[in-house]
């Protein structure tokens, strides 16, 4: 796959909207590179269990190809709906089986604990307890889940990668049934739609 083809992979936004079962999303601007996380967390080698596009997690020198959607709804107040999307092309698909079974690895470490998360716009760091990962079908799912003192969070992580391309895919949501459901149907709307 080039580079040029990444953003037809995605689902269209109606589609996202039918898998979480929200229909008041939105599409903000894609990323077109890695980018360094907002905050810190600790252990520091777990910021790509919790979400895509670290750019630590890649070798940047094999990568042809970057394209990330984040779609979420306006803030409510209540515990926030978000999909992001992360589709990355390598120069062949053995690297990308690297990548894939590197980021695998970070999350069977970082899986079964807790990581601590903070932001400078928080008045406290969140703590995430980290499920081990488990393996079906070829697609790495891995869930999240922060208590706060009124609402919990929970975010559904899946990667799996396909000929040169890796797929990372995270839905947080407070449905815990749609978040498992919808992260497993996006990541494998993609990988249909990659030749290979």
């Amino acid at each position: 796959m080039t580079r040029s083809r990444l953003p037809g992979l995605l689902p269209p936004l109606d589609d996202v909207k039918n898998f979480v079962g929200i229909q008041n999303l939105v599409a903000h601007e894609p990323m077109l590179q890695p980018q360094t996380p907002n905050g810190s967390i600790n252990p520091a080698e777990c910021w790509p269990a919790v979400g895509g596009g670290v750019p630590s997690a890649y070798d940047l020198g094999t990568v042809i190809g970057f394209y990330g959607l984040t779609i979420d709804e306006p803030p409510t107040g209540t515990a926030p709906n978000q999909v992001g999307q992360l589709i990355v092309a390598f120069r062949d698909a053995a690297t990308a089986q690297r990548h894939l079974a590197d980021l695998a690895s970070i999350w069977r470490r970082c899986g079964g604990r807790t990581v601590t998360l903070f932001r400078s716009e928080w008045r406290r760091p969140v703590e995430l307890s980290t499920s081990v990962p488990e393996v079906v079908d070829g697609i790495t799912t891995m869930v999240l889940t922060a208590q706060g003192p009124v609402l919990r969070v929970r975010e559904d992580h899946a990667i799996a990668a396909k000929n040169n391309v890796l797929v990372d895919v995270d839905i947080m949501t407070p449905d815990t049934s749609r978040g498992q459901q919808a992260v497993i149907g996006i990541t494998n709307y993609i990988l249909a739609k990659i030749p290979g």
